[in-house]
Parts: structure tokens; sequence; C-alpha cells
């Protein structure tokens, strides 16, 4: 990346008008060469990427007005510096478009060109309205409703807990009964222990279950009423917090029980031995197990249950609008999105609500997808999908951040579809 000095004043004075924040770059910049901190590029620029770059920038300027796209538009006459100033300007763009490391320069560019003619950037309007997830109050038509989920919530909390504590389960025990299968006193130390994990399995699926009774109700009161789905979710702002912390409970429980595998293997364990002793001593009956298996095996199972639960809520009131759940579930994201985004709103939010707010933003649009015809990333949805990543990336820990893109990416039902723009699946690579 090294280049002559002959220009050195013209470009240090070009990075200094240009739109790119100084955080794009290295504080340690040498004219020898342009610290970016890591590779963008994985090939050098070829004569095609040159004449790629050159449209691309200029319809960056023709639309945008890009200050950047014109600083290095007039830098392409100086052929010995296309190679510093042609990674610049990359370097720009892969922080403003989240293109991965080592993507070439075509890509990046292809990336910059997509997001803005394929329609998938989307200009919706903020949606003013501040929702107290951690303080709402119900009012008196909601007291009922918040007062059934509250008792579901409560239960949600301690069980969360319980499966986070869950570690090993009974792995020891199973790996000496199994390598001793004639030792009586190994298999039955096995299953005595397995009982009480086995009930603690089983309230984990009957919560699953209160759910799917809970969501239904919470989703009429957010849904049906008379007033737009922002003044609607305002209005009824205890009621909205109730849905939103169950989101937050799927979500969370979920992130736990992928990372615990001896739920799954202690069970798998425990009905096996119930298949062969028939008349056996066990806690619950055989096709409650089989049914609980089901259940163990779905890798998000309460996401699943919510999922369940909204797309049954959609079919069993066919005199509802479906565009009224899915109006109030879009709202709720940009209402999501418009707390966490605004520079305003940060000292209403501590920590780990930040972190609530945007966990809700990211199951509500999982919800979504799940029952509107065309999805969540659809060029007509009113989900900025792009705002979406771009918020999850910045403004959550690394492996949180991860969990949520996991989240979209595997457990939505459109992300794959041939009406999702290229550019909003190179969103999730």
């Amino acid at each position: 990346l090294s280049y002559s000095k002959v220009n050195e004043k013209k470009f240090s004075a070009a990075l200094q008008r240009s739109s790119a924040p100084s955080r794009f770059f290295s504080t340690n910049i040498s004219y020898d060469h342009l610290a970016v901190g890591r590779p963008v590029c994985s090939e050098m620029v070829s004569s095609s990427d040159v004449v790629l770059l050159h449209c691309g920038l200029c319809l960056l300027k023709r639309f945008t007005e890009h200050v950047l796209a014109q600083v290095i538009l007039s830098s392409l006459q100086y052929p010995s510096e296309f190679n510093i100033v042609t990674r610049s300007v990359i370097s720009h763009f892969y922080l403003q478009h989240d293109m991965k490391s080592g993507s070439s320069c075509a890509e990046v560019v292809r990336s910059v060109l997509l997001a803005s003619c394929d329609g998938s950037k989307t200009n919706l309007p903020d949606v003013n309205v501040f929702l107290d997830f951690e303080h709402a109050v119900p009012s008196e038509s909601e007291l009922q409703i918040y007062t059934f989920a509250e008792k579901i919530l409560e239960q949600a909390d301690v069980l969360l807990e319980d499966v986070k504590h869950y570690s090993a389960g009974a792995s020891a025990e199973i790996r000496i009964a199994i390598q001793q299968p004639n030792n009586k006193d190994a298999q039955r130390g096995a299953l005595d222990i397995l009982s009480k994990l086995v009930m603690q399995i089983r309230a984990y699926y009957d919560l699953s279950q209160r759910i799917e009774q809970i969501i239904p109700l919470l989703l009429w009161d957010l849904c049906s009423g008379p007033l737009p789905p922002a003044e609607q979710l305002d209005t009824l702002q205890a009621t909205c917090r109730q849905f939103a912390r169950l989101i937050d409970f799927a979500l969370s429980f979920d992130t736990v029980k992928m990372c615990t595998p001896a739920l799954q293997n202690d069970f798998s364990f425990y009905r096996r031995a119930m298949s062969r002793e028939s008349d056996g001593q066990f806690v619950i009956p055989l096709e409650l197990a089989n049914t609980i298996s089901l259940f163990l095996a779905c890798p998000t199972p309460m996401l699943s249950a919510l999922i369940t639960a909204t797309t049954n809520f959609v079919a069993s009131n066919g005199d509802l609008p479906v565009t009224n759940t899915t109006d109030t579930l879009a709202t709720v994201v940009q209402v999501c999105r418009f707390m966490v985004e605004k520079e305003e709103n940060w000292e209403r939010l501590s920590d780990q609500n930040f972190s609530f707010t945007i966990r809700v933003m990211v199951g509500a649009i999982i919800l979504y997808d799940h029952i509107d015809g065309t999805g969540a990333f659809c060029k007509d949805s009113p989900i900025d999908i792009r705002s979406v990543v771009e918020l999850i990336k910045t403004q959550s820990r690394n492996e949180e951040a991860e969990s949520l893109l996991s989240a979209l990416r595997y457990t939505t039902k459109h992300l794959s579809d041939g009406s999702t723009p290229k550019s909003v699946r190179a969103l999730f690579p």
C-alpha cells in the first residue's frame, strides 16, 4: 500500500474533506501505509474492478452527492495512487455496509450499489413512542391480563435460572450406567437422579404450553383496538411490557438451552429406559415423554412456542385482518429501534433495558416473518432490516450480537426466499 509522497498534501486534505469519520481509520496513519486495522480486499484491483468502481462512484456522486465519491473520482487521474485511494474508499464502505474482511473490490462496490438500487433500503418515519418496559403500570382495563401474564413470567424467571444451573445434569451417572449395563445399582442410581431432572424438564415444557395460552390473549388486546398501532401500544404500555418480557424470556431460554446438551441427552436416556421397562416406576407417562422429547429436539423450543401461538392466533381470528397483527409487530420493531437509536432516549434506558429492547426487536421481527405472506426481508417490508442488523452489531456485545443474528438467520421463514434482495441476504453470510 505504499505510494509516493508527491501528492501527500493533496491526499491528506482529501481525507479531511471526506465524510468518513476519523474512527474509520487507525489513529496511526503514516504516509507510507494506510493503517486501516485489517485487510479489506483479498485481491489486487483489476481493470474490471476499476471500471466497476468508477461507475459505482459516479452513481453515488450523482444520486447522493457523496463527498468521498467525488474525492476518489478526482483521484482516478493519478494511476500510481489509485490502489491506496481505492483501499481507503473500500475501507469506508466496508464499515458502512458490514462487508466481511476479505471481500473483493467488486463485491464491496456491488454491495453498496445493491443496497441503493434493489429497494432494500427503506426510509421509514420514526415512531416517536417510548415504551416503558421497566416501570409500566397496568390500567384498570389491563389489570386482569397483566396479572395472568405476571404469574407466568414469575415462573419463567425461576425456570430460566434453573436451566442456567442445569450444567452437566446426570451425564456422569449415565456414562457409568452405559459402561456397566448389567450393574443394577448403577442403572437404578442413574434413574433416581434422572427422575428429579425429568421433572425439571417437564416444568420447562409445561411453561411453554402456558406461554402458548397467554400470547393470543395479549395479542388480541394489542391488535384488535380501534387506534393506530403506535397509539395502541402507547395506550397499553403494561400489556406490551408483558408481551415483550415473554419474547425476551423465549430468546434467553433458548440461548441457554442450545448451550446445554445434557438436557436432551438426559431425557433421551430416561425415555429409552421407559421403553425397555414398561412396568417400571417412572415419573411421567410414556406418551408425555414422547411429546417432551419432540419439544427438546427443537433447537429453540420456547421461541417455537411463541411462533405457534402467534400463527394460531391469526388462524383462529378470521374476523381480525392479518394486517392488524403484522402492523402491530412491525410497529414494535420500529419503536424498539427508535428507543435504542435516538440519543435522547439513552438516559431513560438502563444497560439491561437497552439489551432487552434489542432482543424484543429481534423477536418481533421473527414473529412478523412467520405470519406475513411475504415476510420481513422483502423490499416492500415495513421493517428496515439493514438498520436492524447494523444496530445489533454496533450496540450489542459480540456474543449476544452473534446469537441475535443467528436467530434472524435460522428461525425466520422468508430470508431465503427469491423475493429477498441479495444485499439483505448478504447481511447474513
